[in-house]
């Protein structure tokens, strides 16, 4: 019987080995795709879970309390059907295609599903920008708009809302493929085609998409808050000189003791006068010639002198109410947590047309989970 040599030896421990240390990495990279899957998978069911059950939640609220049907919350149950059907839908679906590394429904579904994704995202765009263009005009132009501010109007701006999302998307998505005459994208494989062969498309729809809608939010929002802290100021004038108005008037009604001021007088900053003429119907002006104050006497005659609290009242319609300010914050801190989700999605989208390899695939899938 032959023995064995040397060679023969190393040869077959070389490729035991080799052998040993194939099936030794395949184990560890299937252990390693498992731990991914796994880990995807239960944040993806946490997302959806959380999506569903928070806005239904509102919906269900709305619909069964009668003190939150109120014209803002309409806005806010359109944006929670948005959201919900996101979380029933686009995030279990696409959730599927990562997970198995290929679409498995063909090309109609992959253009039915990225129409209802697009368009469902979008929309909770245009919601929060109607939301902000409500609680603008709500606070920028009260008397005007608390009487125009009726059921049809909101209707209608929740409709434009819808209408911009889908006509966005939804035409685009599946003409695209006859635009261009030929299909780029495999059975196997669910993208918008025009973000592969179309630069211009690709920048014109994220602009209006996302940049647009934030930067309207934005300026809104800057303004909203000027607003706000003017009407800080004016009410602490307004009640530092109702003070000094009721005085006047307690010594003009007071014909006897210390406090009577018999010539109807009272001196106060030019300033003051000029922001509060409203409060003098009836009075001379006395310049003190010193350049900063005026004397103001008040004439006797009470029909023609108007209240002060009246005036106040007046000029306070058109001052944004409490609740309207709290609304505002909140919707401030809405509209930045969609920017900063929705933002570096938005910033690799305009980016990808010009430089593909730029871009990981990590950046998308967070932008489909946001």
């Amino acid at each position: 019987m032959q023995q064995p040599n040397l060679s023969d030896i190393i040869i077959s421990a070389s490729w035991t080995n080799t052998t040993t240390s194939f099936y030794s990495n395949e184990t560890e990279v299937a252990k390693e795709n498992m731990v991914k899957i796994v880990l995807t998978s239960c944040v993806a069911a946490v997302l959806a879970i959380v999506t569903i059950l928070g806005n239904m939640v509102v919906i269900v609220a709305y619909h069964t309390d009668r003190r939150l049907q109120t014209l803002t919350n309409r806005f806010l149950v359109s944006l929670a059907v948005a959201d919900t059907s996101v979380g029933f839908i686009s995030i279990p679906m696409y959730t599927l295609y990562l997970q198995l590394g290929y679409w498995p429904f063909g090309p109609l579904v992959c253009d039915l599903w990225l129409c209802f994704d697009y368009t469902m995202t979008n929309a909770s765009a245009a919601h929060l920008v109607a939301i902000c263009l409500d609680r603008f005009l709500s606070i920028r132009k009260p008397i005007f708009y608390r009487k125009t501010r009726t059921k049809r109007v909101v209707d209608a701006m929740i409709c434009v809302a819808w209408v911009i999302s889908i006509t966005l998307w939804t035409p685009w998505i599946m003409a695209w493929p006859y635009i261009d005459g030929y299909r780029l994208i495999p059975d196997t494989d669910c993208y918008v085609q025009f973000h592969e062969t179309n630069t211009y498309m690709t920048i014109v729809t994220a602009t209006v998409a996302f940049y647009i809608p934030v930067s309207a939010m934005t300026v809104m929002h800057c303004l909203l808050y000027r607003k706000i802290k003017k009407k800080n100021e004016v009410q602490r004038t307004m009640t530092q000189n109702n003070t000094m108005l009721k005085q006047v008037s307690q010594n003009i009604g007071n014909n006897s003791g210390a406090n009577t001021n018999t010539n109807n007088e009272i001196k106060i900053t030019r300033e003051t006068f000029i922001k509060n003429m409203f409060g003098f119907a009836d009075y001379n002006v006395i310049d003190d010639h010193d350049g900063t104050t005026v004397t103001v006497t008040l004439g006797n005659n009470p029909e023609r002198r108007v209240s002060s609290e009246n005036n106040e009242n007046r000029r306070d319609e058109n001052l944004p109410k409490k609740p309207e300010i709290k609304a505002a914050k909140t919707l401030t801190v809405i509209s930045l947590a969609f920017i900063i989700t929705w933002l570096p999605y938005n910033i690799a989208a305009i980016i990808y047309p010009y430089c593909k390899y730029c871009i990981s695939d990590a950046v998308f899938m967070s932008g489909s989970y946001a």
